[in-house]
């Protein structure tokens, strides 16, 4: 599978209309996944309207945060939900998206999640 993916926004109807020319985002798979001095291991890349972000965490175990390049503000975070309600707990599948920064799109949080889940599964 490539390491690179351009996602485009979907349309509505017949499926005759056309994508448009400009990618909803870009978003490159990191290949090298060496841990050096205890960092976390960089997951992807992903850019939108010229704003860059870095995923790091590891997506198997559903812990992972998306932060903005230029500042490392946390944007976005991954993580399985950890409650037992009655009795039941919840599988890897089950998780929760926070988006924790104010005017960060969510659109762009899901988008992140399905790719990541392609990439790793």
């Amino acid at each position: 599978m490539s390491g690179n993916w351009l996602i485009y926004e979907g349309g509505v109807g017949d499926g005759t209309t056309r994508l448009k020319k400009k990618p909803f985002c870009c978003v490159r798979k990191q290949t090298n996944y060496v841990l050096r001095n205890g960092k976390p291991k960089t997951l992807a890349y992903a850019s939108r309207q010229g704003k860059n972000f870095i995923v790091q965490g590891s997506y198997l175990s559903r812990s992972c945060k998306v932060m903005a390049e230029d500042t490392g503000t946390v944007v976005a975070v991954v993580r399985r939900k950890g409650e037992i309600v009655r009795r039941v707990s919840f599988e890897l599948e089950v998780f929760v998206l926070d988006v924790v920064h104010p005017g960060f799109d969510p659109g762009l949080a899901m988008v992140l999640v399905l790719v990541l889940d392609q990439m790793f599964y």
